[in-house]
C-alpha cells in the first residue's frame, strides 16, 4: 500500500511541476573530516563530518523520485538522499522487534512533498481521513494549514523558539523571503536535511499520509536500545565524553556536522561560519557508525524527536547543538531521557531548558524533528 501511494504521489508531482528551465548536474555526496563549531557561536570542536551537497539548484523545479516507497518521498531531494552516501530511500523502514520504524528522520523535502500534494490544505486532508485515523481533539490543540501561505507560516519561525533564521537559529524548511526570515541555502540543500521547527500535529499528519503514525516513545526507545538489549544504538561502548572524537563519528552532537559547499554569500557568526542552524543539521543517516543493529539511523543526535504518544512531547537524545541531559559532565549515561512519561517535559506547561514553558515553544523548536513508524 505504501508503494502504491508513493507511485500516485510521484505522478502528481510530475504532473503538477512547473516547466523546467534547466537542471544542474548532480554531485555525489561525500563525508570528510574537518573542524566545526560546537553549540555556541564563536567556539570550535575537535572534529566534524562535512557533507558535499547533492545539488546547487534553486529548487524551483522539483525532481521526482521514481523509486519512492511512500508518498512523502516522491521528490528526489529529501526523498532518496538519505544514508551515508546520500543515495538511500528516505522512507525506508526497519523491523525492530514488533515495531516497524522509519530508518531516517523526516526530511524537509518529505514535508514539502506533503504540502505540495495537498496544495497546503492539510486541515482538509485530515478532515477527509477515515474514522480512527485522526483524533478530533487534536484539531483544537494545533491548527493545521489550509493553504500554501499558512503551510509556510506553520514551518517558519512564528510562534516557536529559536526558529528565526540567523544567530545560530533557524528552520530547515525553505520558505520564500519574508523580511529577515530567509535562508542563505538553496531549497534543494535544505530539503535534504532533517526537518526541524515542525509542529507536532503537522508531522503526525504527514506520517498518517505515508500510512503510519508519528513514532511513539516506546518505538524510539526500542530503536535506541536495540529492543532493550544495549545501552546505546551502536552497542554498549561507553565513551567518556560526548565531545570525544568517536562521538563525532557516531552522532551529530556538539558541532559534528558542517554543510558544504557553502553559498556564495551568507550571514556569518563571529567565527566566520554560517549563522543559520541548518548549517549544522545533517541529512538523515550521515553517521552510520551510530546506527542501531537493524540500521535505524540517528537514534542519538542530530535532532531531538517528537513522540506520537501525546501532542508536544518529545524524547531527549542529544542533537546538533547538544541537549544531552547533563551538559555539565557531557556523559553518555545521560544521553537518553524519556520525556513522555510521568507528565514531565511537556512544552507549554513545564520548565524547559531553563526557561519557563510558554506559547512560543508549543509550535516547534529548532532542535526537534521526528520520524514515522508503521
Amino acid at each position: 500500500m505504501r508503494v502504491l501511494l508513493a507511485a500516485l504521489a510521484a505522478f502528481v508531482l510530475v504532473a503538477c511541476a512547473p516547466p523546467s528551465d534547466g537542471d544542474g548536474a548532480e554531485i555525489p555526496l561525500v563525508d570528510t573530516n574537518g573542524s566545526s563549531p560546537d553549540g555556541e557561536p564563536g567556539d570550535t570542536a575537535s572534529s566534524a563530518s562535512t557533507d558535499k551537497e547533492a545539488s546547487t539548484e534553486t529548487g524551483t523545479n522539483a525532481k521526482p523520485n521514481p523509486n519512492a516507497s511512500a508518498p512523502s518521498c516522491a521528490r528526489l531531494h529529501g526523498g532518496s538522499t538519505c544514508g551515508p552516501d546520500g543515495k538511500d530511500d528516505c522512507c525506508a523502514t526497519a523491523k525492530q522487534g514488533a515495531h516497524e520504524i522509519g530508518k531516517y528522520m523526516v526530511t524537509a523535502g518529505r514535508m514539502r512533498a506533503f504540502i505540495d500534494a495537498h496544495d497546503g490544505d492539510i486541515a482538509g486532508f485530515v478532515k477527509d481521513l477515515p474514522a480512527g485515523k485522526w483524533n478530533a481533539k487534536w484539531d483544537a490543540e494545533g491548527a493545521l494549514p489550509t493553504d500554501r501561505a499558512s503551510a509556510d507560516a506553520a514551518l517558519g519561525p512564528a510562534g516557536k523558539k529559536a526558529c528565526e533564521q540567523g544567530a545560530f537559529t533557524g528552520h530547515t524548511f525553505w520558505t520564500p523571503k519574508n523580511g529577515d526570515d530567509f535562508s542563505d541555502f538553496s531549497q534543494d540543500v535544505l530539503d535534504e536535511k532533517a526537518l526541524n521547527c515542525v509542529p507536532w500535529h503537522l508531522l503526525q499528519a504527514l506520517c498518517i499520509w505515508d500510512g503510519g503514525h508519528l513514532a511513539t516513545a516506546a518505538e524510539l526507545k526500542a530503536a535506541f536500545t536495540n529492543g532493550g538489549k544495549t545501552r546505546y544504538p551502536w552497542g554498549n561502548d561507553e565513551l567518556a565524553r560526548l565531545d570525544a572524537p568517536d562521538a563525532a563519528q557516531r552522532l551529530n552532537i556538539e558541532g559534528g556536522f558542517e554543510t558544504s559547499p557553502l553559498p556564495a554569500t551568507f550571514r556569518k557568526r563571529s567565527d566566520g561560519k554560517p549563522a543559520e542552524a541548518s548549517f549544522m543539521i545533517a541529512p538523515p543517516g550521515r553517521f552510520p557508525k551510530g546506527n542501531n543493529a537493524v540500521g535505524i539511523a540517528d537514534s542519538a543526535g542530530n535532532l531531538l524527536e517528537w513522540a506520537g504518544d501525546q501532542p508536544r512531547r518529545f524524547v531527549w537524545k542529544g542533537d546538533f547543538e547538544h541537549h544531552a541531559a547533563n551538559a555539565g559532565t557531557m556523559n553518555f549515561g545521560y544521553l537518553w531521557m524519556d520525556t513522555t512519561l510521568g507528565g514531565a517535559w511537556i512544552w507549554g506547561t513545564n520548565q524547559l531548558f531553563g526557561n519557563a514553558g510558554n506559547a512560543q515553544q508549543r509550535g516547534g523548536y529548532y532542535a526537534v524533528g521526528g520520524r514515522c513508524a508503521f
